[in-house]
């Protein structure tokens, strides 16, 4: 039997529009490819961040997002806004940090075999996300509420969450919960531990891996896992090459991934998401868009950069069509 998205969550997602909250940040891909940092000529610049890399997924496919962040007020915090912009999301709830100190995430990531991955988030702007960003949110008007983990990992953005949280539940929004874990992210494993499980206990969507999943709830067999969450609650448990499974109600299913040649890990969670997400509130079945968010998915490896790589519509159309 196939897995339906429950009626009320299926009416609440067709009204279209997605707040993601979390970080945008600067990627810096070494030149030419195929080579180790240290051996690069040249960098190139991407739009990256998992709260980012979804809002853009959604919109390049034709749907209507829309971010939550601090930036940092300088050049790079500059370049995330405008490729932001770009990519049509809807900037109007980001805004700049007045900490002289702060900055937006930079990540150095290689394309090879086996990459490397620095990222630089000291006095990170992203977690200086407070109750003034979400003050005239009106969440009747959202399909749901995109939170991302590593939002989570500090004040004052841990307790904005948690009040935007409370806001949803009132406002009856679904809360999509991306566990979005990140181990440099947080002063210890057992505050990441609590702080997720959580979130991801009365989140009405939970996304997350087999090491998130681990860091919640120290199992990670599938049954075991899914005694954690109440029968309404839609789990997407990523097996990345081996494809992911839905808990819903008690029952699983089981999904294959598109094979392709990956040129880097990187965003592949974020499209499928996003891609989710887009079907969903489209009227798509919960088959389908899985099916789709891992259409994307795979497209996101096989390409270079982040954000830049998030498939539109027809490109996720003749993916499949063609694969």
């Amino acid at each position: 039997m196939t897995i339906e998205l429950p009626i009320k969550l299926k009416q609440r997602m067709a009204k279209g529009k997605f707040v993601i909250v979390g970080r945008a940040g600067m990627d810096l891909y070494p030149k030419p490819a195929n080579k180790q940092t240290s051996e690069a000529g040249t960098f190139i610049s991407d739009l990256g961040g998992s709260a980012a890399n979804i809002a853009v997924s959604i919109s390049k496919l034709g749907g209507r997002s829309q971010i939550i962040t601090v930036v940092s007020d300088d050049e790079i915090g500059d370049f995330v806004w405008k490729k932001l912009e770009e990519h049509k999301v809807d900037t109007s709830l980001v805004t700049k940090s007045q900490n002289n100190n702060a900055r937006t995430s930079l990540a150095i990531a290689e394309i090879r075999e086996e990459p490397k991955v620095v990222i630089y988030r000291n006095n990170a702007a992203d977690l200086l996300i407070d109750k003034q960003n979400i003050d005239n949110l009106n969440l009747e008007n959202y399909a749901g509420i995109v939170i991302t983990g590593t939002a989570l990992s500090d004040e004052p953005s841990r307790s904005t969450i948690n009040l935007l949280i409370e806001k949803s539940k009132n406002a009856k929004c679904p809360v999509i919960f991306d566990v979005d874990y990140r181990a440099n992210a947080w002063t210890s494993i057992s505050l990441a531990s609590a702080e997720l499980r959580g979130v991801a206990k009365i989140a009405d969507m939970c996304v997350g891996n087999r090491e998130e999943f681990e860091i919640m709830f120290e199992q990670t067999d599938l049954r075991k896992v899914s005694a954690n969450f109440n029968p309404n609650q839609i789990v997407l448990f990523k097996k990345g090459a081996d494809g992911c499974d839905i808990i819903l109600d008690g029952e699983t299913e089981s999904y294959t991934v598109f094979k392709v040649k990956a040129k880097k890990p990187y965003g592949a969670g974020d499209a499928f998401l996003g891609t989710i997400l887009y079907s969903l509130s489209n009227g798509l079945s919960l088959e389908s868009a899985i099916k789709r968010g891992n259409a994307s998915a795979a497209i996101v490896v096989s390409k270079e950069g982040c954000a830049s790589a998030m498939p539109n519509l027809n490109q996720l159309i003749e993916f499949i069509e063609t694969h």
